[in-house]
């Protein structure tokens, strides 16, 4: 086996085999635009005097931080846009404790 490598637009996949005559090889065509999505982040949840903290490392650049109330569908989720504010390596958002018996639901989207 060998690896896919970029030629123009396409990627390629070749193999040579001492046994055979011939080179086998295939293309497969990409639109142009490569997208690479990175990994997800960790969210992580802490409690501060009443105040939630959200917070994840800051190597994830470009996430949006959302939240609803319900998770029944249809999902409303509403983005939260800050502000953030960046403690040892983390992106940090801080928000009011909800009153008893409520709900909220976070989540990182790219």
């Amino acid at each position: 086996t060998g690896p896919y490598f970029l030629n123009g637009n396409y990627y390629e996949y070749r193999e040579a085999r001492a046994s055979l005559q011939t080179t086998k090889y295939f293309r497969l065509r990409y639109p142009g635009v490569i997208v690479l999505t990175p990994t997800q982040p960790q969210l992580s949840l802490s409690l501060a005097p009443n105040q939630r903290v959200l917070s994840w490392p800051l190597a994830y650049v470009g996430f949006t931080l959302e939240m609803t109330t319900n998770l029944a569908a249809p999902t409303v989720w509403t983005p939260l846009n800050g502000p953030y504010v960046i403690t040892n390596g983390h992106f940090e958002f801080r928000r009011s404790a909800p009153g008893t018996n409520s709900a909220e639901f976070y989540r990182l989207r790219w």
